[in-house]
């Protein structure tokens, strides 16, 4: 119906309605809220209902009620949107929107227990259905603004309404708030955690103070944190909150401490054009051990390599001194390290005029004159002066130090110096005076700011020197933790990174703050990197590349030559990777690396007794030394290595390996060879079900391909289109797997091959299966067995499993075992581990299709076939639909427990994959299986999950088996009209063969439970003669043991045994469930009619056997009821047997959904469990 002709309902914020476009003016208060209320079912509602509601005084309700329909029905825009029947009221939602109803209708949609896991983030399409789901709502309550009304069970329903839809509101608020917590967007989570916490009126939401107080605390906003969570402590120690309240108390200790800890530092602006203040991370410990240096007196040497952050760590120290103190700092520059004294000179020339030089004794100044010519001007006899020196060097240590002395004055000073690494010999001979004269315990502090890049410098003389080794104090700064560049980020970038994004952070950096600075600012001025998920190529700066080139620089030639082969091998490199490519001696190459380990540029990896693999410390050191290799010099290293691959690859090889091989052997322009390693690596990925590695696979093979020295082949096309055509399949992508069949029918219509042609009409075909069309599936896969006959077997095996399952669609099941057994001879043509699998599918399809014909030993003895290649191959789907077969094979048995635990597998695994249908498909069966066991809350619960997937996932071909499973639940409470009505709906949805006889069953059997015996009879017969056609053994079985119980309740006994009889002997040579029960009801129940306790009794016994194999609370009732009757018949004491029926009835009370008006007839067994 188009928009301009339906009825668009309103309440969700300020109730409005529309037709179309337009807004309609209903005049009276009454008549709105009666539109409002009957929007709101989903349902029509009686009228006396409705009279008590609206019109609870009034002894003339029925007639306000008909003046109100009447006056309603002329308002409106189509007096049909109302319908009646005889006494019921409703909308026709035909012409009517009701935006509750939608809301609702989302909301179970969107609440099943496998999309509520909190540290699981949301499918991207369930998270845009939630914020749509929230979105509807206009202001935060249900009929916002609507003044009371007379009736005070009106006003009741609105406020209860009103609570129900705001908790289903703020239950989505809270869902989207783990959502972001679990990527790492805590801002976006704080705000959706306040609007649950400003809108919580009824308190039903505790969670959100701790979730709240938790993520401020991981935002690094201690105080707000503090005094949030100040602000609930009057409300943590009530019954409300005790579920939260251990750990909220624990938090608050921890935000307590660290607040204190944190209270004294001051933040040191950071390089950015934004001049924002980043915060001091990571660095408590190092601080510490200054602070405590310092009272000792220590000469403190803080070590770090460039950028770690040293002058900003001695700057916090100097900040966190309670006294001030001069501080005199230094620098010693590369260039400059051989000018004698340079640092100091520069730091006196810096600090010192002439008027502070007066003040200086002038002997002393005498003696630094001819180092600091500007001095001389200060004296007149020079000569003199100098003469009364006999040792120069020891005259100019001790001129400093007078100098020192004099500007320290009483309290100590503090001297730092940068770079120490590339201090003069002079100076270090200086500071070496100085400490032996005890100045730096007595009148100074020395910090020596040390970079890591240099090992062989002379500095490290005078800090190993015995004489005052002890004195040094070493602070070595480490790496920033993940935290720490987490923190550093949320406030660069005002939102937080997700935990991928954070290990991205610090592979590339190797947690050099500089480094993480330059790449969040490299991030701020490229924003489409923050919309890349993976963050595979962080951008380097300018002042990264500056500064690592400089590191580098420092490495000898030979590490720089190893350097160079690490690069291009990868992230990871192993030592005889390097050792080819290098083409250095092991001594050399053993002395190269060493040093590049000792130097922080690399890292062992590997485990002590396993073969050598290293990894670069920071990625951006190997972005910059590839950036320096010429495309000739990568060429011939990526040559060098790709031959030495060739050379050892072994026969039973890694899919990694060969993407290795195929990687290089790229890179080394060798495309035909690329080409199909990166094809044997894409297959044993997706035989492994390893998908995004083997779609990473065919997409570098079809790089390769693209080469215009490479002239591909029909079998390599056939590899490419039709094996990645598979993994699209497989991962539900049918659009990609769609264009990669035809480009394959494509290449063969071009090239007149056979095999290209069939193989890409089979995948086509498929694909029209998996979309619910096995009409054009056939002619598809009709057309590729044609094309396939002479050629590829495996193929030709693929387009005959595709076909079986067509059959299988139609629930043809003669069929299908007939296309199979057409081409079973073909196992031992079987060579690859690729074929293998094919024929694993093979097997796996059979076993299913066995279990659907009552072969339960045959289907399991092919099932587990299939299982031990699956096992063997790593491949999660085909376990998957081997362990769905036998599940649904016990089921059938009664072996439930079995079914149970196989289904439980199924789920686990598919829901690790994401494998939604296969958890669907499981749902559907599991809901029977606890309805078997009397578990009726459980089977309730998983149908209205299949529901909801189904809806999700737009599986409507499940709808089906569903909503008959519905009706079997409604049955199992005498609910036979209700029963019927899902019967007869899920008759609509049938889409096979198997489901229309299935659903016609069930209606017949229902009819002759309800008492239209005629009736059912027929519908009986009729799905008996169909099934003649269609040999579906378990359905025949089921429908004979009806039909038989049918004529019993019509009161032809003697035909229903004759009936049973046959029933049983069937059923049990298959094994079914139940098997003989029906048989021995009705013959228990003739013999009661006729006193004869004792064939009862017997008859009883079986049944009880049966319900313990079983474990079937159903059959126990069953063989109880008939015992007692036996008893009583005979004037025994039943009790004993009294007792065990209310045990059995009182448990499945407590299994059944509390919230449904569903009970047992306790006289009155379900009799549609027999079999």
């Amino acid at each position: 119906m188009p928009p301009e002709n339906r009825l668009m309902v309103h309440m969700l914020g300020q109730p409005r309605i529309f037709w179309g476009d337009q807004q309609l003016n209903i005049k009276r208060k009454l008549a709105r809220s009666f539109i409002y209320y009957l929007a709101c079912q989903t349902s029509m509602i009686g009228r006396s209902d409705l009279v008590v509601l609206f019109w609870p005084d009034s002894p003339n309700s029925r007639q306000h009620l008909r003046d109100l329909l009447s006056k309603l029905r002329a308002e409106l825009p189509d007096p049909d949107i109302i319908l009646t029947d005889r006494d019921w009221i409703g909308l026709d939602y035909a012409k009517v929107n009701s935006d509750v109803l939608i809301f609702e209708d989302l909301y179970e949609q969107l609440s099943l227990p496998f999309l509520n896991i909190e540290n699981r983030p949301l499918p991207e399409a369930i998270y845009q259905k939630m914020l749509n789901a929230i979105n509807m709502w206009e202001a935060p309550e249900f009929l916002d603004g609507i003044p009371l009304l007379h009736s005070d069970d009106l006003n009741e329903w609105i406020t209860e309404k009103n609570r129900k839809l705001r908790h289903k509101w703020l239950s989505l608020m809270m869902r989207i708030s783990h959502h972001l917590i679990a990527k790492g967007d805590l801002e976006s989570a704080l705000t959706w955690l306040e609007k649950v916490n400003d809108n919580d009126d009824n308190y039903d939401f505790p969670q959100v103070i701790y979730n709240r107080l938790d993520v401020l605390y991981h935002l690094g906003r201690l105080s707000q944190a503090y005094e949030y969570g100040l602000s609930f402590l009057d409300q943590v120690n009530t019954d409300w909150f005790s579920e939260y309240h251990l750990a909220f108390v624990t938090l608050m200790k921890r935000i307590e401490n660290e607040r204190i800890q944190t209270a004294s530092r001051t933040q040191l602006p950071a390089r950015s054009s934004r001049g924002k203040n980043i915060p001091f991370v990571g660095r408590d410990d190092q601080i510490m051990q200054i602070q405590r240096a310092y009272r000792r007196g220590d000469i403190v040497v803080i070590s770090g390599e460039t950028g770690f952050g040293k002058s900003r760590l001695l700057i916090e120290f100097i900040n966190s001194l309670a006294n001030p103190t001069a501080i005199y700092s230094m620098e010693a520059v590369y260039y400059e390290r051989k000018i004698a004294f340079h640092p100091i000179i520069e730091h006196l020339r810096r600090t010192l005029n002439m008027s502070d030089w007066q003040k200086i004794e002038k002997f002393w100044v005498s003696q630094l004159s001819l180092l600091m010519p500007e001095l001389q001007s200060q004296l007149e006899n020079k000569s003199d002066i100098f003469s009364l020196i006999e040792n120069q060097q020891l005259s100019l240590y001790e001129a400093f130090r007078q100098i020192l002395l004099t500007l320290s004055g009483k309290q100590k000073i503090l001297i730092s110096v940068k770079n120490a690494q590339w201090l003069d010999q002079e100076t270090i001979g200086l500071f070496s005076y100085l400490t032996h004269r005890q100045f730096f315990s007595e009148k100074a502090h020395l910090v020596l700011l040390l970079g890591k890049d240099e090992l062989n410098v002379p500095v490290f003389d005078f800090l190993k020197d015995p004489a005052w080794v002890s004195q040094i104090a070493w602070v070595q700064i480490p790496p920033l933790e993940l935290d720490a560049i987490s923190n550093v980020a949320r406030y660069v970038l005002q939102k937080p990174l997700s935990e991928q994004h954070i290990q991205k952070l610090m592979d590339a950096t190797g947690g050099n703050p500089l480094f993480v600075l330059e790449a969040l600012q490299m991030i701020l001025e490229k924003a489409d990197q923050m919309t890349d998920l993976s963050w595979d190529q962080i951008p380097v700066s300018g002042v990264v590349q500056i500064v690592i080139r400089e590191r580098l620089s420092h490495l000898s030639k030979n590490a720089r030559n190893l350097l160079d082969s690490a690069a291009l091998v990868g992230k990871d490199f192993s030592f005889d990777f390097v050792e080819v490519m290098a083409d250095l001696k092991e001594t050399v190459l053993v002395s190269a690396i060493d040093e590049l380990v000792d130097k922080d540029i690399i890292e062992i990896i590997s485990q002590i007794h396993q073969p050598l693999r290293y990894k670069f410390k920071q990625t951006y050191i190997r972005d910059v030394v590839l950036q320096g290799l010429s495309q000739t010099h990568k060429q011939m290293l990526h040559k060098r290595l790709s031959d030495h691959l060739l050379t050892r690859i072994a026969e039973k090889k890694t899919a990694d390996e060969l993407a290795d091989v195929g990687y290089h052997l790229g890179r080394a322009g060798k495309v035909e060879q690329a080409f199909r390693f990166w094809i044997e690596a894409a297959e044993l990925f997706k035989n492994s079900d390893i998908n995004q590695k083997a779609n990473n696979a065919y997409e570098q093979a079809y790089l390769v391909s693209q080469n215009h020295n490479f002239n591909i082949t029909e079998e390599q096309l056939y590899e490419l289109w039709v094996g990645w055509g598979e993994l699209a399949t497989s991962m539900g992508n049918f659009n990609s797997a769609t264009e990669y069949y035809h480009h394959a029918v494509e290449e063969g219509l071009y090239r007149n091959s056979s095999l290209l042609i069939g193989s890409g009409l089979s995948g086509e075909g498929y694909l029209f299966l998996m979309r619910g069309l096995p009409h054009q599936a056939k002619q598809y896969l009709e057309q590729a067995a044609f094309h396939l006959k002479e050629g590829s077997v495996s193929e030709f095996i693929r387009n005959s499993i595709r076909m079986m399952l067509t059959h299988l669609y139609h629930f043809d099941l003669q069929a299908s075992i007939k296309e199979y057994e057409s081409i079973a001879w073909l196992e031992n043509q079987m060579k690859t581990d690729n074929d293998h699998l094919i024929f694993a599918s093979l097997q796996s399809t059979l076993a299913l299709t066995y279990t659907l014909s009552g072969n339960f030993k045959e289907a399991e003895t092919e099932a587990y076939k299939s299982i031990q290649t699956a096992l063997r191959l790593n491949n999660s789907t085909m376990r998957i639909e081997n362990e769905f077969s036998l599940g649904l094979g016990y089921y059938y048995q009664g072996l439930n427990k079995k079914s149970l635990d196989k289904f439980g597998l199924v789920i686990q695994i598919a829901e690790s994959n994401y494998y939604w249908r296969f958890v669907l498909e499981s749902l559907s069966v599991i809901n029977r299986v606890f309805l078997a066991l009397g578990k009726t809350y459980q089977c309730l619960e998983n149908i209205q999950n299949g529901y909801t997937l189904a809806k999700v996932y737009q599986y409507s071909g499940m709808n089906s088996i569903l909503i008959n499973s519905e009706g079997r639940f409604y049955l199992a409470f005498g609910k036979f009209e209700k029963a019927i009505n899902l019967f007869e709906e899920s008759l609509k949805f049938s889409n096979n063969k198997r489901n229309l006889l299935l659903n016609q069953m069930w209606t017949g059997f229902t009819k002759t439970l309800m008492g239209e015996h005629e009736n059912g009879l027929i519908m009986l017969q009729q799905v008996l003669e169909d099934e003649e056609t269609q040999q579906l053994i378990h359905i025949q079985s089921e429908s004979k043991a009806r039909l038989g119980l049918a004529y019993y309740l019509k009161g032809d006994t003697q035909k229903a045994l004759t009936i049973l009889e046959e029933v049983t002997a069937q059923s049990q040579a298959y094994g079914f469930a139940g098997a003989g029960s029906a048989y021995a009801f009705v013959r228990a129940k003739e013999a009661l009619r006729k006193e004869i306790p004792e064939v009862a009794r017997e008859m009883a016994d079986i049944i009880m056997k049966k319900a313990k194999q079983e474990e079937s609370p159903w059959l126990e009732w069953h063989a109880l009821e008939i015992m007692i009757a036996a008893d009583q018949l005979e004037g025994k004491s039943c009790k004993e047997y009294q007792n065990q029926k209310q045990i059995i009835i009182r448990n499945l009370n407590q299994s059944k959904p509390q919230n449904l008006d569903l009970s047992f007839d306790s006289n009155s067994p379900p009799i549609f469990v027999l079999m």
